[in-house]
C-alpha cells in the first residue's frame, strides 16, 4: 500500500512551555526530548521524510543536528491557542512549495519519548491490513470512562451513556479507548478535504499504559525517566 506512496512524518515541537520550560529541549536521559521522537521517524522503514515544525530557533537547530529537515513556523502558530490542524496546514503548504510530495503524514508529538520506530512501522501495516486510511494511537484506561458522570447545567450528575452505566461490570461495556498522542497517520488528500485531522473511521494502534505517558509536568517527566531507565 505504501510503497509506491510518499510518507511524511511531522514533528511539532514550538518553544513556548508552561508545565516544563523549554520541554521539547529537557533532557531525558542524556538526550533532548524531541531527540527521541526523531530518532523513532528517522529509524522507521515506511518514513521517506522527517520534518520537524517549530518557532524556536534552538529547537530547529538541535533537530538539524539530530537529522531531521525543519520547517521555521510563524510566531503566530505557536501561541498556546494554536491548533495542530493550524500547524499541520501551515506543514503541508511549505512542503507544496518546495516540491515535496506528501501521500501519508505521520504526526508524531515529541512529548511521546517511548514510541519508537517498530511502533510507527507497526502502526503501518496495521493500516494496510485495514484498508482504511486513518490511524491512532490509543490505550485502554484502567477506569472505563463510560463509568463517569457528567455534571448538567441542571446541576445534577448523568452518566455519559446511561445513569446506570457506572453500576454496570467493565467487562459489560464495549471496549473503550483514549488517545495518548503517539502517532497519528492520514492521508493529506484526506486532511484537506476535512479542513483539519481526519477523525472518523480511524482505526487504533494500541500501545500500552505504560508507554503512553505523555510528557507535560515535571511528574511525568520523572515517570517516563524512571520507565525508561528500568526497561532493558
Amino acid at each position: 500500500m505504501f510503497r509506491d506512496q510518499t510518507v511524511v512524518a511531522l514533528i511539532t515541537a514550538r518553544g513556548g512551555s508552561k508545565g516544563i520550560p523549554r520541554k521539547n529541549l529537557v533532557e531525558l536521559i542524556g538526550k533532548p526530548l524531541i531527540s527521541y521522537s526523531i530518532t523513532a521517524a528517522l529509524g522507521s522503514a515506511c518514513v521517506d521524510r522527517t520534518f520537524v515544525s517549530s518557532d524556536d530557533q534552538e529547537i530547529l537547530t538541535v533537530s538539524r543536528q539530530c537529522g531531521a529537515e525543519v520547517i521555521e513556523r510563524p510566531s503566530e502558530l505557536a501561541r498556546d491557542d494554536s491548533t495542530s490542524d493550524s500547524v499541520i496546514k501551515h506543514a503541508l503548504e511549505y512542503l507544496a512549495e518546495q516540491k515535496v510530495g506528501v501521500d501519508y503524514l505521520v504526526l508524531l508529538q515529541p512529548t511521546s519519548p517511548q514510541r519508537n520506530a517498530e511502533d510507527i512501522d507497526a502502526a503501518f501495516t496495521l493500516l494496510n491490513s485495514s484498508k482504511r486510511y486513518n490511524l491512532i494511537s490509543v490505550f485502554e484506561p484502567e477506569h472505563h470512562p463510560l463509568k463517569a458522570y457528567l455534571l448538567n447545567d441542571d446541576g445534577c450528575l448523568h452518566g455519559i451513556v446511561s445513569d446506570r452505566s457506572s453500576f454496570r461490570r467493565r467487562q459489560d461495556l464495549p471496549r473503550a479507548y483514549m488517545p495518548n498522542g503517539a502517532i497519528y497517520i492520514f492521508t493529506a488528500k484526506a486532511f484537506r478535504q476535512n479542513n483539519g485531522i481526519p477523525l472518523e473511521y480511524a482505526i487504533p494502534y494500541v500501545m500500552s499504559i505504560r508507554r503512553s505517558v505523555d510528557v507535560d509536568t515535571p511528574q511525568d517527566l520523572e515517570i517516563i525517566r524512571s520507565l525508561m531507565e528500568s526497561t532493558p
